[in-house]
């Protein structure tokens, strides 16, 4: 199926279900983003307003039972009303309550001296997240499970073509043993494009495909790594000083550096998957300038 009628199936689908499910009249159906793998809608009804995200199945690692819970919760998340799994094709669909608000990454570059502000309430939503009692077993091989096909995947393949690939998986070998500081519900694709900034400067969560039980300390693995500037540096800086009443703990960074690698590695392997090798390996390249930056491994260019 080309995009065009891919996109026209989208929106018929979108139009269907608001008429089943809402009895309510569909006014404005807005693409929101174009990413090959990701189909992204703001529909606007009579009275509502919801988004719509389609995903593909081998894409979207969702816990639905997990989301389906979170929504019942009273924390600043967006809530998921709906997982539809489509039959004609391999994909989810993902039925969203709408946040109004500004991105926290727009926001802060259009309101700069609200930048403290900002912090106090991500690492308050954040809190929120983290603080969610559930139960779940504990997992010693922490790293090497997770990424035991995609070492065997590289090895088989001879993938030297991607630089530094093999010296990042044997980081995490080496370091299998660390366990987690504390498991709990995360994001798991937390940046300042997930989180909407409210009128009353509250943080909400935003795109919750990808959550789910881990340690809590990595969610802050990637934001605190692929910040875009240096203003989103002095905001995430601010977010942990809140988060940790000003005293990050010693082993932190450590685990900040391994659960960097961790997303580096999911992202490389999502383009080798798709074939996209040339951008595989500067991703591989742009964290390695990272990895030369982390000083006894407190990142310098985080300081």
């Amino acid at each position: 199926m080309d995009e065009y009628n891919e996109r026209n199936a989208e929106h018929e689908f979108i139009k269907f279900y608001v008429l089943q499910h809402f009895q309510d009249h569909v006014q404005n159906i807005e693409k929101l983003n174009g990413r090959s793998m990701s189909h992204h809608y703001k529909v606007c009804c009579s009275k509502d307003i919801y988004t719509f995200r389609f995903l593909s199945n081998h894409f979207a690692n969702i816990n639905v039972c997990l989301m389906n819970q979170l929504s019942e919760k009273v924390i600043c998340i967006q809530k998921v009303l709906d997982v539809v799994y489509l039959n004609n094709v391999e994909k989810i669909c993902i039925v969203s309550t709408w946040i109004s608000g500004v991105t926290a990454n727009k926001f802060i570059n259009d309101n700069p001296m609200k930048i403290d502000r900002v912090a106090y309430s991500i690492a308050n939503t954040m809190h929120m997240l983290h603080d969610i009692k559930i139960q779940t077993p504990t997992r010693d091989d922490f790293f090497v499970s997770e990424f035991k096909p995609h070492m065997e995947y590289v090895f088989l393949n001879n993938m030297k073509q991607i630089p530094h690939l093999v010296s990042y998986l044997e980081i995490l070998k080496q370091n299998s043993d660390i366990k987690p500081f504390k498991e709990g519900v995360c994001h798991l694709d937390l940046h300042l494009g997930n989180i909407v900034i409210g009128k009353t400067l509250a943080a909400y969560l935003i795109d919750l495909e990808n959550i789910g039980i881990s340690d809590i300390w990595r969610d802050f693995s990637f934001a605190t790594t692929f910040y875009e500037s240096n203003l989103e540096k002095t905001l995430w800086r601010s977010v942990l000083n809140y988060y940790f009443e000003n005293n990050i703990p010693d082993d932190f960074w450590m685990h900040n550096f391994i659960y960097s690698i961790v997303k580096m590695l999911h992202m490389c392997f999502f383009e080798i998957g798709k074939g996209n090798y040339a951008f595989a390996s500067k991703i591989s390249n742009d964290f390695f300038r990272i990895y030369n930056d982390l000083c006894d491994p407190i990142p310098i260019h985080f300081r």
